[in-house]
């Protein structure tokens, strides 16, 4: 089974819309003992707010949302709304995408 975390850089919000901020996230997550690991996503619905998206978050690895499989888990996160599939630049509308996450193996 699989979870998503949020994880962020310190000092930087847990949720945002600039490029290239979750490369380096990842790179710091892969640093070590330092990474800012966040809670796991309990649940989640992109349809919420007019396509908005809506997410819930949990310190408790026990309530998160299981996944199947990493692909499950990967495509659930980068999952594009269908009441507002664009956003205003044009680009596809995935509200959970606006979380820089990892993906977790859990028993």
């Amino acid at each position: 089974m699989f979870v998503l975390r949020n994880f962020h850089i310190e000092g930087t919000p847990l949720a945002t819309g600039r490029e290239g901020l979750a490369a380096k996230a990842a790179v710091e997550v892969l640093r070590g003992p330092e990474k800012m690991l966040g809670e796991y996503l309990m649940r989640a619905d992109i349809e919420a707010y007019d396509g908005r998206g809506y997410a819930e978050f949990t310190k408790k690895v026990k309530k998160a949302k299981r996944f199947a499989s990493y692909d499950e888990a990967f495509e659930f996160w980068r999952a594009q709304s269908k009441t507002r599939p664009l956003r205003p630049d044009g680009r596809p509308n995935r509200p959970l995408t606006a979380f820089n996450i990892t993906i977790e193996r859990v028993d």
